[in-house]
């Protein structure tokens, strides 16, 4: 995974420096704010607040750190889970335990646990109310009746969740 985002990260960033927008008429040069403190490690309280032109954004002036970067869950932990499931798949019993329980990539149902559903279905109410009338999806909630409740208080305090659903989405 880091390979591929870093990948994408150096593609974009050859593609950006390439592209030379063609001026169809006259322009004005207004000054641009500088954007070099996200292109640093340096502290930002370190930087002037100057108004000098932005540099065109490469592998030479992009924060050495995002090239550095790791994704989690192909970190090292992980590397050795997956050697310790190997050697207990080719040699059973050479270790204190018989399985390895993956609990760093922040996924429960891996784990076996029931996702939540509650909040899902009351939103899905509130954003859709046309589904109370359809017969087909009566039997389709798990707690529907305390499901219908917070549906209803919900809508009492708030007309439409649509904009909220679309800021938790986005």
């Amino acid at each position: 995974m880091r390979r591929f985002v870093i990948g994408r990260a150096k593609n974009l960033l050859n593609r950006s420096s390439q592209y030379q927008p063609k001026r169809q008429h006259q322009s004005f040069d207004l000054p641009v704010p500088s954007h070099s403190r996200f292109l640093s490690s340096t502290s930002v309280l370190d930087f002037p607040s100057s108004s000098s032109p932005m540099a065109p954004l490469s592998l030479n002036t992009i924060n050495p750190k995002v090239l550095e970067c790791e994704y989690a869950v192909r970190g090292e932990i992980v590397t050795i889970a997956q050697r310790l499931q190997e050697e207990l798949k080719t040699n059973p019993g050479s270790h204190p335990f018989d399985e390895i329980l993956y609990c760093n990539i922040g996924n429960p149902q891996s784990l076996g646990q029931q996702p939540i559903t509650f909040f899902r279905e009351v939103l899905a109410l509130c954003d859709h109310p046309a589904i109370l009338d359809k017969s087909e999806t009566q039997g389709l909630f798990r707690r529907q009746h305390m499901i219908f409740l917070a549906y209803e208080k919900i809508l009492t305090v708030i007309p439409s969740v649509s904009p909220i659903l679309a800021l938790l989405c986005n």
